[in-house]
């Protein structure tokens, strides 16, 4: 979405469902020192990248275990980052 786009507007399923990953997040995030959660227009970032190595991993296989199968949800791993949205998207194709 770049200069011109129309702006992202939700339904209120996609709202609840977003409502619920975050949800799902911040319990793993209490007990996963050195990560944090990022708010995105139709998703939430897991951050680990202050967590030790072995949190981190264990942060992100949580988050997986949760949400992988969740219907309308979309997981991108990055570094040392676990990208949630309630909408597919990409950063484009080339």
């Amino acid at each position: 979405m770049g200069p011109g786009s129309a702006e992202l507007e939700l339904d209120d399923d996609r709202r609840a469902l977003l409502a619920e990953v975050r949800h799902e997040l911040e319990g793993i995030v209490e007990v996963a020192p050195g990560t944090l959660l990022e708010d995105k227009p139709a998703g939430v970032v897991l951050h680990t990248r202050l967590a030790a190595d072995d949190v981190a991993e264990d942060a992100v296989a949580a988050a997986r275990a949760v949400l992988q199968d969740r219907p309308g949800v979309f997981l991108k791993s990055g570094n040392r980052v676990l990208e949630t949205s309630v909408i597919h998207a990409s950063k484009g194709r080339v």
